[in-house]
């Protein structure tokens, strides 16, 4: 094949694709909201909201919250519930959080099978 006919049917080839039409970009779910919110100073609650851009698979997804003390964290237990469209989740608490700093850790799987993980850190006046 001569340079002349290879850039001829590199330029045909570059035109083609660039009449294809655009896919979306495949996203991973992110967290975008959550209540209490990251760094915001809340009152006392015993219940944590967190809604994601996608769906996530409930069996493969876990919440923890945990009382900063120091440099020691301290697990609080609660359940898990899931709105139907499984893109929002509560984090019931047995009682209400009491002052102090927190932190809250989620990891799961979205609907997209994607392992997406996070972090924040709250605090209770």
């Amino acid at each position: 094949m001569t340079a002349s006919l290879f850039r001829r049917h590199a330029v045909t080839a570059g035109l083609a694709l660039a009449l294809l039409p655009a896919r979306p970009a495949l996203a991973h779910p992110k967290l975008v909201s959550a209540t209490p919110a990251a760094d915001a100073t809340a009152s006392p609650t015993a219940k944590l909201d967190l809604s994601f851009s996608e769906a996530m698979v409930p069996a493969m997804t876990s919440v923890t919250v945990a009382h900063m003390m120091g440099k020691t964290a301290h697990p609080i237990a609660g359940t898990l519930r899931f709105a139907p469209d499984n893109r929002s989740l509560a984090l019931v608490l047995a009682r209400p959080l009491p002052a102090g700093i927190y932190s809250v850790e989620w990891k799961s799987v979205g609907a997209d099978t994607h392992k997406v993980s996070g972090k924040y850190q709250f605090s209770i006046r």
